[in-house]
């Protein structure tokens, strides 16, 4: 079958890749074995902690879609690096609540700016309308894809 037309699958993991990709390069220089994916695991562990709340690995794994292992790989990593804490939850000796250590919260900025001039980067043309129109086309692409198959 011959067809010149990429499938929208395939463009967008393109554009992960790409985003990947930039996210990566600005990262390792900032964060000790820092990508994109760690970046927003600290910002998200971050975010929840100003709120007040405990965040555990399973809350990452739902929040990005990834697997336990995956997470658990992450995780291990940042602790090594010094970036955050598994501390004991007094409810439940089995989770362990992430916290971010001094030296990750010193990066916070700097790492939240390089995200944003990613984001900034991948929008850069578009106008808030179109922003919008984007927004509910990908959050209705991840609603299918959430769903389950009736086969």
């Amino acid at each position: 079958m011959c067809n010149d037309k990429q499938d929208i699958g395939m463009q967008l993991r393109i554009i992960h890749n790409l985003i990947k990709k930039n996210l990566d390069s600005k990262a390792s220089k900032l964060l000790p074995a820092g990508t994109g994916t760690t970046i927003k695991y600290l910002l998200y562990i971050n975010g929840k902690s100003c709120e007040g709340v405990c965040v555990h690995q399973y809350d990452l794994e739902r929040e990005f879609e990834v697997s336990r292992a995956a997470v658990s790989k992450a995780l291990s990593l940042l602790e090594a690096k010094g970036m955050i804490e598994r501390g004991s939850v007094n409810n439940d000796a089995r989770l362990k609540c992430l916290t971010l250590t001094q030296e990750a919260k010193d990066l916070l900025q700097p790492l939240e700016t390089n995200l944003r001039n990613t984001e900034n980067k991948l929008l850069k043309g578009f106008d808030v309308a179109e922003i919008k129109t984007l927004e509910s086309y990908l959050e209705r692409l991840i609603k299918n894809m959430m769903e389950e198959d009736d086969a």
